[in-house]
């Protein structure tokens, strides 16, 4: 502690400074969020904050489907696969792809299907908020020929800020978290110790990484590459993995990484 007993070790979610900082309260903890992890929400969802998630995968064939095809579809949560949905070709190709999507979302409570090329159907966009799908694996079989399949990940979630340290909310194992329905303070602007996932330059963009397949997901990085802009920078540099200074710039009311 420092003369003062202000923390003067640096600790993952550990604001620094007071002038020009902002933290807000209103948040509920939707799971469990550590200390320093970056929080997201919803655009019309006032109330729940989530880690970061791979809450989006677009799936698209390449041709139609035909007489006897079998298209199945596996969607993996936080590296544990669910049960494949498998839907039979009835009557056309259209009847085919709605029927899967109707089973899709019978199957998973709260995912939502669309189909993004109405001339077609062969595109269909699954969106599950606040679920990490790490993985998606759709595939085309049986019948006269089998479309190709090609899946897209995206993220649609908006940034809130940093997840903040509070006392109340350690817990007895002696890491620091919020746990499910937690009041989460977060950090939208100001600096604050937060987790890179290797090397960064002070004075540099920060990102959040958000491929639900990486062991890094709800670290910084200095990779702008397929990783999530939520307008904040480094504020110190750091040679190896680990904790690190980053400003935070305000929230980030839009849903593109």
């Amino acid at each position: 502690m420092g003369a003062y007993n202000s923390l003067d070790t640096a600790i993952a979610g550990l604001k620094i400074g007071v002038d020009m900082s902002r933290v807000e309260g209103v948040w509920k903890a939707a799971e469990t969020i550590l200390f320093g992890a970056p929080v997201f929400g919803y655009a019309g969802d006032s109330i729940n904050a989530y880690n970061v998630k791979q809450d989006i995968a677009t799936i698209t064939l390449d041709a139609d489907l035909v007489t006897s095809n079998v298209i199945t579809t596996i969607i993996t949560i936080d590296g544990v696969a669910q049960a494949a949905v498998a839907t039979t070709f009835i009557t056309d190709h259209d009847t085919t792809m709605t029927a899967h999507g109707d089973a899709l979302e019978a199957a998973f409570d709260g995912l939502a299907v669309t189909y993004t090329d109405v001339s077609t159907n062969r595109v269909f966009t699954l969106t599950y908020k606040g679920v990490n799908m790490s993985l998606v694996a759709s595939a085309v079989t049986a019948g006269g020929g089998q479309a190709g399949v090609v899946i897209a990940y995206d993220n649609g979630q908006v940034f809130l800020g940093i997840a903040l340290f509070t006392q109340v909310a350690a817990r007895v194992d002696s890491v620091g978290y919020y746990v499910e329905n937690d009041s989460l303070n977060v950090l939208t602007r100001g600096q604050i110790w937060v987790n890179a996932s290797a090397a960064v330059n002070a004075n540099t963009a920060a990102y959040v990484i958000w491929d639900g397949t990486s062991a890094n997901q709800k670290t910084f990085t200095g990779t702008s590459t397929n990783n999530y802009d939520v307008n904040c920078r480094f504020r110190k540099t750091t040679t190896v993995a680990g904790l690190v200074l980053v400003e935070v710039n305000g929230q980030k009311l839009d849903a593109t990484p």
